[in-house]
């Protein structure tokens, strides 16, 4: 008989995508499902590592938390790395994209047209 392995960690941030962008200095908020019962799950910013926390998983494996991207981070494309002990028992990890702005920049608005 074949086991079929427990499907690993899955996040988005709040906003339900597995993409966002902030500047640096800001918080971001991230929910994530499929962890062990109170495994810590670190919260890992590359291109150069930079641990940005730790937070605990619920007794179902999940859990939402924020986050501060420090204020030094390079404006561009990086990755938010969330690894621990998955609900199967071994370590794993799930990847996000997030895009660090120049603090100021615009961020694009909804059009809005006064006749």
């Amino acid at each position: 008989s074949t086991t079929v392995p427990a499907a690993g960690p899955s996040a988005t941030f709040v906003n339900g995508s597995t993409s966002d962008s902030t500047t640096a200095g800001s918080t971001i908020e991230v929910t994530s499902t499929g962890w062990q019962a109170d495994a810590i799950v670190t919260a890992t910013l590359y291109s150069d590592p930079v641990v940005l926390g730790t937070v605990a998983a619920s007794a179902s494996g999940d859990f939402r938390s924020a986050f501060t991207v420090p204020p030094t981070m390079p404006v561009g494309q990086h990755t938010l790395v969330l690894s621990g002990v998955g609900a199967s028992g071994g370590a794993t990890f799930v990847e996000l994209r997030l895009e660090v702005t120049a603090a100021g920049a615009a961020r694009p608005a909804g059009l809005s047209f006064a006749c």
